[in-house]
């Protein structure tokens, strides 16, 4: 099995071979790090109360400390997908996007002439319109994202150790409860690959 450190090693040679570089962006590569237990104040809120998973965060490869002794087939899908989001420069849009909507003067302004001229009952209704397609918008990126990232993961390693490694990750992470969202993502890899259900 060996140390962590050795099996984050492992982890590491991996995403070095299954990252395809940018090539106006040679300096951006995979840095994998292991996140010890479930708090780890460095990251992000949103990791924090995160157990278990892999994560990309600008160009580092979060793998919880669980996650690290997983079968080899899986771990080399687990690294496409994860490299994929990188490849991708999913974080950076995200980033981008986060800022227009919360940083946007225009938006503001736009609230603020609502409330001026319409009152402060249409201004409320207006924000919470907006709030919820912003969040609509956010989840259809983050859906495309994911999709993105496990397409990528199939040209590097395969669709069926990218349907294996999901499954695996269900059954291993979710602890045999339904998840909807990792289905979805079986099931469009097993209609586009031809694979059997």
């Amino acid at each position: 099995m060996g140390t962590i450190t050795e099996q984050a090693a492992i982890w590491q040679r991996e995403a070095d071979e299954l990252y395809e570089p940018i090539r106006w962006l040679p300096f951006w590569r995979p840095r994998i790090v292991v996140k010890r237990g479930r708090f780890s104040p460095w990251f992000w809120p949103f990791l924090w109360l995160t157990k278990s998973g892999a994560f990309n965060l600008f160009f580092l490869v979060i793998v919880s400390e669980d996650l690290l002794g997983c079968p080899p087939s899986h771990r080399r899908a687990i690294v496409a997908h994860e490299c994929g989001h990188l490849s991708r420069l999913h974080f950076l849009i995200w980033a981008a996007a986060g800022a227009v909507v919360l940083k946007n003067t225009a938006i503001r302004s736009g609230f603020a002439w609502i409330g001026a001229h319409m009152g402060p009952w249409v201004a409320v209704g207006a924000f919470a319109l907006f709030l919820i397609s912003s969040l609509i918008g956010f989840r259809a990126l983050l859906y495309w994202f994911e999709h993105q990232a496990d397409d990528y993961a199939v040209a590097r390693v395969g669709p069926e150790a990218t349907v294996a490694a999901l499954s695996w990750l269900k059954a291993s992470l979710s602890g045999g409860r339904k998840s909807p969202w990792v289905d979805a993502r079986i099931n469009r890899l097993r209609l586009l690959h031809g694979l059997a259900q």
